[in-house]
């Protein structure tokens, strides 16, 4: 018997999903960029995005576990990556 919400559960589903890619690919970000940190001072950046990672994770099974109570499936797939290579100090400029 499926359970009946009062609310517009592919709305829902859709941000989640959103939600989802968007944790996904904050995954690689920070993960990618904690391998082009170097210096003196690399160790803490480099645990900094390293934890940022995880939580992203955290944040993304959250969302996939929310989807799955709503009796939909996670979409599979990552939010767009930038196809453009950009240097460190482009990256930390953006806004």
């Amino acid at each position: 018997m499926a359970r009946a919400f009062q609310f517009d559960v592919d709305a829902v589903v859709k941000q989640l999903n959103l939600i989802l890619q968007m944790e996904l690919a904050a995954v690689i970000y920070y993960t990618h960029y904690s391998f082009m940190i170097y210096g003196h001072a690399r160790i803490p950046i480099t645990a900094w995005l390293r934890d940022n990672a995880t939580e992203s994770l955290s944040h993304a099974q959250e969302a996939g576990q929310m989807i799955m109570r709503l009796h939909k499936r996670p979409a599979l797939g990552i939010a767009p990556l930038p196809t453009r290579q950009m240097s460190i100090s482009e990256q930390l400029s953006l806004p």
